[in-house]
């Protein structure tokens, strides 16, 4: 929602006012992003070639128009993000 995305911003301009690092580690699947957010990390970020990794191709597969990036990546968020 707007309101929880608002926090999240805040909650980050915060930690960069304070001189903090911001960490994002990427996830292809869901069990690496549930340790990334065990870890601490503060942003978790997916990429639409992770689904190609997944099926066995290799990331440039990503850059190619085998499909809508933003649709795979949104796809690919109900089953990565915790």
């Amino acid at each position: 929602t707007l309101r929880k995305t608002q926090m999240m911003l805040q909650q980050l301009k915060m930690q960069i006012s304070k001189g903090l690092p911001i960490i994002g580690a990427g996830a292809g699947t869901g069990i690496s992003a549930k340790f990334e957010e065990v870890g601490g990390v503060d942003l978790i970020v997916i990429y639409n070639s992770g689904r190609f990794r997944m099926a066995g191709r290799g990331s440039l597969a990503g850059l190619l128009p085998f499909a809508d990036a933003n649709a795979v990546v949104l796809d690919m968020a109900n089953e990565v993000l915790p």
